[in-house]
């Protein structure tokens, strides 16, 4: 524990806790915060909404608000808590467990494959649970979890939840995986899943014979047409609202699978495939074509030195910069690590090594926020002359090899390499 800043402030994980006694008040990581009993005042004040509303919707409510500012969680934790995202979930973790939320684990993540699991012993959630024989999990973390995971894979994903034991030391398995669905998608089918049995009810009242209806059935039945009237009244809104979810959803979708998403650049499967088609159109028509593989120089340094935040920064600075450098109907992609490739469509070998050299000139002169020296890159180039796809791009490399041979931060046409 650090050294208290005053009577009334401490630092516990790195977090500032700080009680205004004459306000009645106290701060927690700066912001306006409240403690209450788990059980029986917060579980009494839930409870009834739950049960009103049933357990799964009550879920995907509080799911759907703990997620809101998970990204500038995710922020935080790359940027002020650490240099990577799971040194700084796990310091995210520390830090909130000081307010009683239970500890954090990633036992699990890939980031290639968009998975994880993580690991939350003693869940304030479960605590909140411990007396009842019936309860709704722990979506409030699950929210979190939901939210954090999205923002560091960059990609819609769920969080399925496995509880293990449920007491005091309770402990919950959330396996994070990429989702076709929001919280938000969730819950208006929810809502509109609530509105079809409502629906039935007076499908139901409606066909009951005439004469075995009492008055009180007329009474409901009129309820029930005004409420019914209402309900297609916002469920039409609903759904218009949903569909254009759908149709942003779709569009993500489709982005992600087509551009890397830190860079923004494409990614690897298409411009292959792009390349491939161009080339084939090329070939038929005879026009020149030129493929830049293009590399960052001593990337290694800059991540060993600097962290990897730091060196995805460098990635996507890199990146703006040769797109920045290029025709529009050129296309540059992220095709790994710290490569890319660039098409340069109808240009031959003496233009494109003109955009060869522009493109080092000026990512030499562009200066980095967070590091001290300014980036270099080697470029190896080959323009097609009716060889075949995987010819191309062996010549390609060939020639990045040997801008590296050479020194690094220049490019070499494979034309120019004397065999």
């Amino acid at each position: 524990m650090d050294t208290p800043a005053s009577p009334n402030s401490i630092n516990l994980n790195n977090t500032p806790i700080d009680w205004k006694l004459d306000e009645g008040t106290f701060d927690f990581f700066g912001l306006p915060a409240l403690t209450l009993w788990l059980n029986p005042s917060t579980s009494n004040l839930l409870k009834p909404l739950a049960d009103e509303i049933g357990h799964d919707y009550f879920r995907l409510l509080v799911a759907h608000s703990s997620s809101l500012g998970t990204q500038e969680d995710y922020e935080v934790m790359i940027t002020s808590l650490a240099d990577n995202f799971i040194d700084g979930f796990h310091a995210w973790g520390r830090s909130v467990s000081v307010a009683g939320w239970g500890t954090f684990n990633i036992e699990h993540i890939d980031f290639q494959a968009k998975e994880a699991t993580v690991m939350v012993k003693n869940p304030w959630e479960l605590q909140l649970h411990q007396n009842d024989e019936e309860h709704w999990g722990c979506p409030f973390i699950q929210g979190k979890i939901i939210g954090i995971f999205s923002a560091a894979f960059g990609i819609s994903c769920w969080a399925e939840e496995s509880i293990e034991t449920v007491g005091d030391k309770g402990t919950v398995r959330f396996n994070i995986s990429p989702s076709s669905q929001t919280i938000s998608q969730l819950i208006q089918s929810h809502k509109l899943r609530r509105a079809m049995a409502h629906s039935q009810l007076i499908d139901d009242l409606i066909n009951r014979p005439v004469n075995s209806r009492s008055r009180d059935d007329e009474q409901q039945l009129q309820q029930y047409c005004q409420q019914l009237e209402n309900i297609i009244e916002r469920h039409t809104h609903d759904l218009q609202s949903i569909n254009e979810q759908l149709q942003k959803s779709n569009q993500q979708l489709q982005d992600l699978s087509i551009h890397d998403h830190l860079t923004g650049l494409l990614n690897r499967r298409y411009i292959f495939q792009d390349l491939e088609n161009r080339l084939a159109v090329a070939k038929r028509y005879e026009t020149p074509l030129t493929v830049l593989m293009i590399d960052i120089d001593d990337f290694k340094h800059i991540n060993d030195n600097y962290g990897h935040g730091i060196g995805d920064k460098v990635l996507i600075n890199v990146a703006q910069v040769i797109q920045s450098s290029i025709r529009e109907a050129d296309i540059a992609a992220g095709i790994g690590g710290e490569e890319f490739l660039v098409l340069l469509n109808k240009t031959a070998a003496t233009d494109a090594n003109a955009v060869a050299d522009k493109i080092l000139t000026n990512i030499r002169a562009y200066s980095h926020e967070d590091i001290e020296e300014n980036s270099t890159v080697s470029i190896g180039l080959s323009s097609h002359t009716q060889q075949s796809l995987k010819e191309l791009l062996k010549q390609t490399d060939d020639a990045l090899y040997e801008a590296k041979h050479r020194g690094k931060n220049q490019y070499v046409h494979y034309d120019a390499i004397e065999r």
